[in-house]
């Protein structure tokens, strides 16, 4: 019987530990099975993640898409915002939506993207806004992306640039107009009648105050700065409407990047000479002179040989180009007492011109430049490897553009300044007004580029577009 009763004993005892273990190790496996199962849910959702981000880049990448086919492509804004494509465009408040659907991103979720661009029309500084959904087959919330993006054009001409600092006085001028109808070619000279807002003013400088729109400015556009604040005082106005007022931060931005492009000395095939100043009126091309193979006249000036001009006129009728090369230190155009540039008007004129030059130039005196013309006819590009000038008297009217990479541009006295001006130091002084010429956007370079990105990844940043996204 002893026996017996002490091997029962045993028994229990061990099926006893047997139940423990088991206890214990499904305590155990209902741990790890949890635990997987977090780990599973967490890693779909990342991988969800992942993929609405990448769904509302595609998303900001398709209305970009849109914008460079206006812009670069020369599509009319109704068809590439096609409505066929889903987006709904309102030319009134300047906006275009779309939301695109359909997506699989992974078994049993589905996706979505909302997309928002404002100024879609290329009034103004282009915003765009993408918001992503996925919905999870966990039966959790859904994840939700939200993408901010600025575009700013590629052009060559981007409005009043300096590389090192840009300087108004006081009551600086800016806004823009639209010179060429981009589908019949008509020149139209600028007028508050068909003035607009998108003024642009930049400094790559990244310090404080290199960019300073002196006292009570008054500017329809943007003011963009390599990183620095931008100074001002007075009643200073920064407005994307004409007309309007108030100073709008908004139209800051502080990550402005600009590339000079390189500039080459052309090599025609047929050059003519200039060996004496230019000093009374004349019509290029003259008697006697040859085109090259690619049908401009080419004229190369001796060192030191300048257009030195009084109440002179010169006519360009045909695509000219002067190369004013060997005069450093010297002002290869000088102008005084209301000196005429122009483009010859009869049958069969298409006069442009382009000058090459590492001299300095001095209009004064209220001198006239090709006010009969769009800018993009008439540029002057800058060649000296360390410094010249550029300035402007006594008012005088410009149209027209520079590229001279280390020129300090000076206009003064109530210069009319219509195009674009990309130099490295620039002072404005006097009352300047500048007009900017849209067209020049698509001249040189064309495009749009990214110049903010950001994720809104708080309520607060993303409650600023809940109604933008609400359709």
């Amino acid at each position: 019987m002893s026996s017996g009763t002490n091997s029962s004993r045993e028994r229990g005892a061990v099926l006893i530990v047997a139940m423990l273990l088991a206890a214990i190790i499904a305590v155990a496996l209902a741990s790890f099975i949890k635990l997987s199962t977090s780990s599973l849910n967490l890693g779909r959702r990342n991988f969800y993640g992942t993929a609405a981000l990448n769904l509302a880049e595609a998303g900001l990448e398709r209305a970009l898409y849109c914008i460079n086919r206006n812009q670069v492509d020369g599509i009319a804004l109704a068809t590439a915002w096609s409505s066929a494509d889903g987006w709904t465009t309102n030319s009134g408040t300047h906006v275009a939506t779309a939301t695109f659907s359909g997506f699989t991103p992974g078994p049993n979720a589905t996706g979505s993207t909302k997309v928002y661009v404002r100024n879609y029309d290329l009034t103004g500084t282009v915003l765009m806004v993408a918001k992503s959904t996925i919905t999870v087959p966990d039966g959790g919330p859904p994840l939700e992306k939200f993408i901010e993006v600025t575009l700013a054009s590629r052009a060559v001409y981007a409005g009043l640039v300096a590389k090192t600092s840009l300087r108004g006085d006081s009551n600086l001028y800016v806004d823009s107009w639209i010179s060429t109808d981009p589908s019949s070619g008509a020149f139209t000279p600028y007028s508050t009648a068909v003035r607009r807002g998108s003024g642009p003013l930049g400094v790559v400088a990244s310090g404080n105050g290199a960019l300073n729109v002196g006292d009570n400015p008054t500017i329809y556009g943007t003011v963009n700065t390599g990183g620095g604040t931008i100074s001002k005082s007075g009643s200073a106005k920064l407005t994307s409407t004409p007309g309007g007022s108030g100073w709008n931060t908004a139209l800051e931005n502080r990550s402005f990047t600009y590339a000079f492009p390189t500039v080459t000395v052309p090599s025609p095939s047929v050059v003519n000479t200039i060996s004496t100043n230019i000093t009374s009126s004349v019509t290029f091309p003259r008697a006697g002179d040859v085109a090259a193979s690619d049908g401009k006249y080419y004229y190369n000036f001796a060192s030191g040989k300048v257009i030195s001009y009084a109440a002179n006129t010169m006519t360009i009728k045909q695509p000219v180009v002067f190369m004013m090369t060997n005069h450093t230190g010297v002002n290869a155009i000088n102008t005084s007492d209301h000196a005429t540039f122009t483009y010859g008007t009869a049958a069969g004129d298409n006069g442009s011109l382009t000058i090459y030059t590492n001299g300095n130039i001095n209009f004064d005196s209220g001198a006239n430049w090709f006010a009969n013309g769009a800018p993009a006819r008439t540029t002057i590009y800058g060649t000296a490897a360390s410094s010249q000038t550029f300035t402007t008297r006594g008012g005088g009217t410009f149209y027209g553009s520079v590229i001279a990479e280390n020129a300090a541009i000076n206009f003064d006295s109530g210069t009319n300044v219509m195009g674009a001006f990309c130099c490295n130091t620039m002072q404005l002084l006097g009352g300047v007004n500048f007009h900017y010429d849209e067209a020049l956007g698509s001249v040189g370079g064309g495009g749009y580029r990214i110049t903010k990105w950001k994720e809104l990844q708080t309520a607060a940043e993303r409650s600023v577009y809940a109604s933008a996204l609400n359709f």
